[in-house]
């Protein structure tokens, strides 16, 4: 988060790079124009009784896929539109997945402080299509401020000018990017420059404002591209909100058809569906591992692991680039060298999403804002259980939840709970004294996404070698556009 009172940068723009909560691991449909172009292929060809569609990942992007076509697809009388999702795991979901509490011994401190994929909608306002769907189910938010942070030094003084401590960081940032050369890490750039206060970037309270950079970016200091960094090109203005009930909510409505969306151009339309018509659930086969996709003829094959085969007149692939990088599934015949290009550059990062619930909110007493952090030092530590949300003002039940991002998110995918908690109550022991913090907990749950064999990491961002025209290539079209791309890359 940057502070309140930060001062006004030459390049101010620069500030949306740095908010510090967990981006939307899913940005729905990439190109919602990739929809109305099925949707056109699919009239012009729907001489057969039915038309087969298969959506791949039966997350927020692969969920929206399906629920855009199957509100939205018009066919000539007498013909239909079989649309199939196949997920991998045995939930759908995806990266936006609110744990359920009783598995985790949360008793009823449910929803979203459970949320161990997406948490926030980022820039909420009325034209955000998450907004929207709120709106229309009439889901409760909680906006999270940002901008005011209690921060702590790894001493356990406070820091009284957090605004002058991130202007300071700001500085180097925007020095370090106008020198910098395609190719140069975020890392690499930033080595030798001096902020006018006369801190640089290994001064303690400067990696904790790069940790946050690596957890906005879900990447490390030294693979992110400093040309680049920032340039998803996915942020809108608005409020920092959370969903008390959980994403598990929206994911659930999106299957079921109890919200009804448009196509999103020119603009999105959502209304609710209270109770939805049998007609309107999602078909959605679960366990489904894909591990092949070949055009046969005019219709596309997918191969599941087990061997079961299905064939499709289209296929939208909503897999996370994680996965598309271990080189599964197979495409025959290959995909572009634009696409295969930009699969290999890109890169996909990594956090672990820690929420620990106690007995009470012993901290209350002494943080009264949403976010709270301590300055370490150092690759692993700087983003090692630095940053807090406090889960108590925002959903009312006695939980903290951490990350730990960059390099530290690559450490937790090694360690046990048991070794979290310990690094997590060492940071804590400092910020708080060592007799406040209770010695254990009530329950904990570490999500690493980067050990999840159907993620493979978090969320994308451009890496020292990646090219701005990369994420197009990743939503164009494949075979003859028989084949087409959604979701988060």
């Amino acid at each position: 988060p940057k502070p309140k009172n930060a001062k006004p940068t030459k390049h101010a723009e620069t500030d949306r790079f740095l908010p510090s909560s967990f981006p939307l691991l899913a940005r729905m449909v990439r190109d919602a124009r990739l929809l109305l172009l099925l949707c056109g292929l699919i009239v012009l060809t729907s001489e057969a009784a039915a038309v087969n569609v298969i959506v791949i990942g039966a997350g927020i992007g692969g969920l929206t896929a399906a629920r855009t076509l199957v509100d939205n697809v018009e066919l000539p009388e007498g013909t239909t539109c079989e649309v199939t999702v196949l997920e991998a795991r045995d939930r759908i979901g995806g990266r936006t997945y609110t744990k359920p509490a009783a598995a985790f011994n949360f008793g009823d401190a449910s929803g979203g402080v459970l949320d161990a994929g997406a948490s926030w909608i980022h820039g909420s306002n009325p034209e955000h299509p998450t907004t929207k769907m709120c709106d229309a189910l009439g889901l409760e938010r909680k906006e999270t401020i940002e901008d005011d942070i209690q921060l702590f030094s790894s001493t356990g003084t406070a820091v009284a000018d957090t605004g002058a401590s991130f202007g300071s960081f700001v500085e180097i940032l925007e020095d370090a990017q106008w020198g910098a050369s395609d190719g140069d890490s975020l890392w690499q750039s930033m080595a030798g420059v001096t902020a006018s206060d006369g801190k640089t970037r290994d001064s303690e309270d400067n990696q904790y404002w790069l940790s946050g950079l690596e957890f906005n970016e879900g990447g490390k200091a030294t693979t992110i591209g400093a040309v680049t960094v920032g340039q998803r090109g996915s942020e809108m203005d608005g409020k920092e909100e959370v969903l008390p009930g959980g994403y598990v909510q929206l994911v659930d409505a999106l299957a079921s058809g109890q919200v009804k969306v448009g196509t999103g151009v020119p603009q999105l339309d959502v209304s609710a569906r209270n109770p939805p018509p049998e007609s309107a659930k999602l078909n959605i086969l679960l366990s489904r591992e894909v591990v092949a996709i070949a055009k046969k003829g005019e219709l596309i094959e997918v191969t599941m692991k087990d061997g079961e085969v299905m064939q499709a007149d289209y296929v939208i692939s909503t897999l996370p680039l994680g996965v598309l990088k271990t080189g599964t599934p197979t495409f025959d015949p290959p995909l572009s060298v634009s696409k295969t290009d930009a699969i290999e550059r890109l890169a996909f990062g990594n956090v672990a999403k820690i929420s620990i619930l106690f007995e009470s909110a012993w901290w209350a007493s002494k943080i009264t804002v949403d976010w709270f952090g301590i300055t370490r030092s150092g690759e692993t530590a700087r983003g090692l259980s630095t940053q807090y949300v406090n889960m108590h003002k925002v959903a009312g039940k006695p939980v903290l939840m951490t990350f730990a991002v960059g390099p530290a998110a690559d450490a937790v995918d090694g360690m046990s709970d048991a070794a979290v908690w310990n690094a997590t109550l060492a940071n804590l022991k400092v910020i708080f004294g060592e007799s406040v913090p209770p010695s254990t907990y009530k329950a904990i749950t570490v999500q690493r996404w980067g050990t999840d064999p159907y993620a493979r990491g978090c969320y994308s961002h451009h890496s020292t070698t990646s090219q701005g025209s990369d994420y197009a290539a990743m939503g164009s079209d494949e075979y003859g556009g028989g084949l087409l791309f959604a979701g988060e890359a």
